[in-house]
């Protein structure tokens, strides 16, 4: 008699502790209770008790300890960079600098404007603030980068896209002013502008989302003056939260189209209006696209440090 109630008290116990205070794993109690039951009888009551009490801490500490990394990782998830969507007719967290140079004095661009004014349109439809230069001058360049540099700082997502001549000299890449001068390779330095410094404003306003998009790896720019002894840009390495987007791969030359677009800026504004698409997957469909049409023999490329997520169209 004495052990069926040493038995039932030592259950009651556990179910009291289990329900009032903690929340146990099922084999956690049944362990419990089977070796409880066992020692009943061949101990004392009070040893028995003292050895449940002992055995229900152990069980507590490893179930909060799991329940607490349970949380902290849900913590982390949910406190991830969030999806940065902007509503299409809203411009209050985006600026773009759009720059389309055409007008040079050797190897005018047939579509370089064009690419610019369209890539600008999409750019306002989804949301941006544009500063738009056409034909500009090192001067004008610099001067607007100045401006969209100065203008990010109190946006959520930066963007700049290029379309003209553009070239690599000792592993850096410079756009070309269309009234640039060059008749050496080494005057490279001191009449483009370096795209360093378009990546440098970007670095300085510390958005978590910059995007920098260059279509300008067409070839000889220089007409017979010289050569430059590189063809395509160099790879950029991208700073924290920026994508860059190539025309074509590093190394590589692009193509200026024969229609009103460039193969890659025709496709680049198709994709950029494809609704909830994520920019890694749009860049990926642009990619597919120019391959397609060039017949594999222009590859779109991408280096980035994105975490957060990010839309162009999100209707609403």
């Amino acid at each position: 008699m004495r052990k069926k109630l040493y038995k039932i008290t030592a259950f009651l116990l556990l179910w009291f502790c289990a329900q009032t205070s903690y929340s146990l794993n099922t084999s956690a109690e049944e362990k419990a209770c089977v070796e409880i039951g066992f020692k009943v009888g061949t101990e004392s009551f009070g040893d028995c008790v003292i050895d449940l009490f002992s055995r229900l801490s152990e069980s507590v500490y490893e179930n909060r300890k799991r329940n607490f990394l349970r949380d902290q990782q849900n913590n982390l998830s949910r406190d991830s960079v969030k999806p940065l969507v902007v509503s299409s007719n809203s411009s209050g967290n985006r600026i773009a600098l759009v720059i389309g140079n055409a007008s040079y004095r050797t190897r005018p661009l047939q579509n370089a404007k064009n690419d610019a004014d369209d890539i600008s349109e999409v750019l306002k439809k989804t949301g941006f603030e544009v500063i738009d230069i056409r034909d500009a001058s090192l001067q004008q360049m610099r001067n607007a980068v100045r401006q969209f540099g100065d203008k990010l700082l109190t946006k959520d997502v930066g963007l700049v896209y290029y379309s003209g001549h553009g070239v690599e000299v000792r592993g850096r890449n410079y756009f070309i002013p269309v009234n640039a001068d060059i008749q050496r390779s080494d005057e490279i330095i001191d009449q483009g502008l370096d795209v360093s410094f378009v990546l440098e404003k970007m670095e300085t306003a510390k958005k978590g989302i910059n995007i920098l998009i260059v279509d300008a790896c067409r070839d000889d720019p220089f007409g017979r003056s010289f050569r430059s002894n590189s063809r395509g840009l160099a790879a950029m390495d991208a700073p924290r939260g920026t994508i860059i987007a190539y025309a074509t791969s590093p190394g590589k030359v692009a193509a200026d189209g024969s229609g009103r677009n460039s193969p890659y800026t025709k496709n680049l504004v198709k994709a950029m209006q494809l609704p909830n698409t994520p920019i890694e997957l749009m860049f990926k469909e642009v990619r597919r696209a120019v391959q397609l049409e060039t017949k594999n023999q222009q590859i779109p490329w991408e280096n980035t440090s994105l975490s957060g997520n990010f839309y162009f169209y999100t209707p609403k």
